[in-house]
């Protein structure tokens, strides 16, 4: 892997790590009434997605771990737009 698909790869993932802890932190600001699930995806794989992605190592797990965070979000969120 290229030195510029290495930092294409670490910005990808930093950005997604990032827009994730925003979206924590707007949950748990508004929405906070033991969201258990939320706090577990943030601190088991958009923490750890971020460290790695700026340390620069294991980016494939990285990026793995960013976009199951990810994806856990989403269905969580939907899950409670749907009980609103």
């Amino acid at each position: 892997m290229s030195t510029r698909n290495i930092g294409l790869v670490r910005a990808i993932i930093l950005a997604g790590g990032f827009a994730q802890a925003v979206f924590w932190t707007l949950t748990l600001e508004t929405l906070r009434n033991g969201l258990l699930p939320f706090d577990l995806v943030f601190f088991w794989l958009t923490i750890p997605a971020i460290a790695l992605g700026l340390l620069g190592q294991s980016l494939p797990l990285a990026a793995g771990l960013a976009l199951a965070g990810f994806i856990i979000n989403i269905g969580l969120l939907a899950g409670l737009a749907a009980n609103l």
